[in-house]
């Protein structure tokens, strides 16, 4: 059994840990809004749901993208954003990154005005089948190459 000054240190020390762990939590939130930039009458900021509406609009403008998925990251007052997108089959990452990249970072400084923007990272999440393209039957053996050594 333990005695009581090693109950009392052994709660002190379980308070200490909780109270470090809350701390760690509070500090790693992120805030609700994003500062966009600073005028002469004060801060101009953005909330996180408008840069979200933004970025799957600005991306809905782009055939090959579909259901983008977003993070938003703010570390030392830059905004950072993680998006996830499903590719239509079609469409080849190495092409798109680029101007998906350049059309969302034009999208948010100039309709938002979001001056301090730090990466953009693209990730394909997935793809999806064009409407109305044929499926591959498999077995099918009209294009068997199976004959070509």
């Amino acid at each position: 059994m333990l005695s009581s000054i090693e109950s009392d240190i052994l709660y002190g020390g379980v308070a200490i840990v909780l109270i470090l762990a809350l701390l760690i939590l509070l500090r790693r939130r992120q805030p609700a809004k994003i500062l966009a930039y600073h005028s002469e009458n004060g801060r101009v900021m953005v909330s996180r749901s408008a840069i979200l509406e933004l970025i799957q609009s600005a991306c809905a403008q782009i055939e090959q993208v579909h259901r983008p998925t977003v993070r938003i990251r703010t570390k030392r007052g830059i905004c950072h954003l993680r998006v996830g997108i499903k590719l239509q089959s079609s469409g080849r990452l190495r092409d798109l990154e680029n101007v998906l990249q350049q059309h969302l970072r034009q999208a948010l400084t100039e309709t938002l005005g979001i001056e301090k923007l730090g990466t953009i990272d693209i990730t394909a999440t997935g793809f999806k089948d064009k409407k109305g393209s044929k499926p591959v039957d498999l077995n099918d053996n009209e294009d068997d190459l199976s004959d070509f050594r």
